[in-house]
């Protein structure tokens, strides 16, 4: 789905509570979203925060990406299996996850198990930079 096509299906969607279901591919926002999983994804209302997670537009796709700054055009995104970070403008990102379907069972935003597994998500993938960190440094290469 494109981004265009996404911001068209949130509007046929419109309502409170309610978002479009969005098929996970790739492997940048394990473990909270593994390939084969659905991201319940819902309009930008209101300002970003650090930490959620949300849809944008990269070379004519879309990826999820968690927040890690926000500045005044836009935001620094980063997978959580990534090891850095990239500056996107506010106007390529076009939605937020705030839910998660694998397997047929629903884990979405606002309830103790989806915050559970935002800071779950979160905590590995500060371990896993931290590693990757750490062995850049012993190998004599520059970490980011």
């Amino acid at each position: 789905m494109t981004p265009d096509q996404l911001r068209a299906a949130m509007e046929l969607a419109a309502g409170p509570g309610r978002g479009t279901w969005l098929g996970v591919e790739g492997r940048s926002s394990r473990p909270l979203f593994r390939p084969g999983d659905e991201a319940l994804l819902v309009p930008i209302t209101g300002r970003l925060r650090p930490l959620e997670i949300v849809a944008y537009e990269r070379e004519g796709r879309l990826a999820l990406h968690r927040v890690i700054l926000v500045g005044g055009s836009g935001a620094i995104l980063r997978g959580d299996g990534a090891s850095s970070g990239e500056p996107v403008a506010f106007g390529r990102i076009v939605a937020r996850a705030v839910g998660r379907r694998r397997a047929g069972r629903e884990l979405t935003g606002g309830t103790l198990r989806w915050r559970l597994a935002n800071a779950w998500s979160v905590t590995l993938s500060l371990l896993r930079w931290a590693a990757w960190k750490a062995r850049s440094i012993t190998r004599g290469r520059p970490a980011p």
